[in-house]
């Protein structure tokens, strides 16, 4: 079993139904915000790949399955070649090795994808919440939580916000939320994930 933990994050990757058809055995999203990994790198029974950013120091009970590439390294962690065709062969290895979970833990899902083109399809619907005052506000939350006990601003803020508006999310500040249950204002979801740094443009065409 193998986690390959990206800037843009796996959640992400797997909501773009092109990339799921090309590589099916990407199952999908495991684990919180980045400030969990140490306990959730631990209780994850495979080998990680860590591509890009928000890597913590590692703990023994981990750190000969953590595998790292491209700009990211941390001392003694097996750093994987920037080129060849068998560049991830260990990582491989590794993940065959480990026995990956042995029972199955009930289905969650998470609604994910609300890049501008999604969001544009259903301008009209928005637009005539808006007028009709269904739609309060728009709370875009493009900031994260820090590591140190209590630093949970945005946790907090979104937990606040009324019913009758949306938040919108653009950064991993939102893995502090994301798998809370917000509900719908008339079908339009309230809690609306416009992807990660990356897609930052969507914003402010949203």
């Amino acid at each position: 079993m193998l986690a390959i933990i990206l800037s843009i994050k796996i959640k992400i990757n797997c909501s773009y139904q092109k990339f799921k058809q090309k590589y099916p055995h990407l199952y999908g999203h495991y684990g919180t915000g980045w400030v969990n990994q140490q306990e959730e790198f631990d209780n994850f029974p495979g080998a990680i790949l860590m591509t890009t950013n928000c890597l913590m120091p590692p703990h023994d009970g981990y750190d000969d399955r953590l595998f790292t590439c491209s700009v990211v390294g941390y001392p003694e962690l097996e750093h994987l070649p920037a080129e060849g065709a068998n560049k991830f062969d260990e990582v491989i290895a590794s993940a065959i090795e480990m026995p990956g979970f042995t029972e199955d833990e009930p289905l969650r899902e998470v609604m994910t994808g609300f890049g501008h083109h999604a969001v544009l399809q259903v301008a009209e619907q928005i637009v005539k919440g808006v007028k009709s005052g269904n739609i309060r506000h728009f709370f875009l939350v493009g900031g994260c939580d820090g590591a140190k006990p209590g630093r949970t601003y945005y946790t907090e803020l979104v937990e606040k916000i009324p019913q009758d508006c949306v938040v919108l999310t653009l950064a991993c500040g939102k893995f502090r939320f994301f798998d809370q249950q917000l509900g719908d204002i008339n079908g339009i979801p309230r809690y609306t994930e416009i992807l990660h740094l990356v897609k930052n443009i969507s914003v402010f065409r949203f």
